[in-house]
């Protein structure tokens, strides 16, 4: 398979990826994908004028093609490290934003059924915990908490109070496509 992809200035253009008929369906496109983004990272770190938000922008990236790939589980590494980088340089909002590509699409939540991480626990609420009250990503971080703590013992009454509060603070915005 290949990949054609251009930069021009700050925009990166993915213009086709190709896999020959009896490659597909094996991970090939994804594979080449997930190796531009890597490349892509690999040419930051040797660059030391490369900002942090630039570096967070290349994750970001590339969680979002992992996700539109239907494997959110695979962009948690890359969104994590954008969120604690863009958490390092106290820009909580843009954490807020990184976390949140892993949730575009789904209904359940992002994870597989049973499913939970501590340490993925702990960052959604160091990000929820330096947000804003009235950040309207507050309430699609509270219900992505909320169902990451679905499946842990013992968490039912926090993840509870969590998805509350997200229905609440829709109500009151009176957008009801806010979640």
């Amino acid at each position: 398979g290949y990949l054609v992809c251009a930069r021009y200035d700050e925009v990166w253009h993915l213009m086709n990826v190709a896999v020959v008929t009896e490659n597909r369906r094996r991970g090939v496109a994804s594979e080449l994908i997930d190796r531009l983004f890597e490349e892509a990272g690999a040419l930051q770190d040797l660059d030391p004028s490369v900002s942090g938000p630039e570096r967070e922008e290349t994750l970001v990236g590339r969680a979002v093609a992992v996700v539109r790939l239907g494997r959110p589980i695979q962009a948690w590494p890359s969104v994590a490290l954008a969120a604690e980088s863009a958490l390092a340089r106290d820009d909580v909002d843009a954490a807020a934003r990184a976390l949140l590509t892993v949730t575009t699409g789904t209904v359940w939540g992002w994870r597989n059924a049973g499913e939970w991480d501590d340490d993925a626990v702990v960052l959604w609420s160091r990000v929820l915990d330096r947000l804003a009250d009235d950040a309207p990503t507050r309430p699609l971080l509270q219900a992505a908490l909320a169902v990451e703590l679905l499946y842990k013992p013992g968490a039912h009454e926090r993840a509870t109070r969590l998805a509350d509060a997200a229905v609440q603070a829709v109500r009151r915005s009176g957008t009801r496509d806010a979640v």
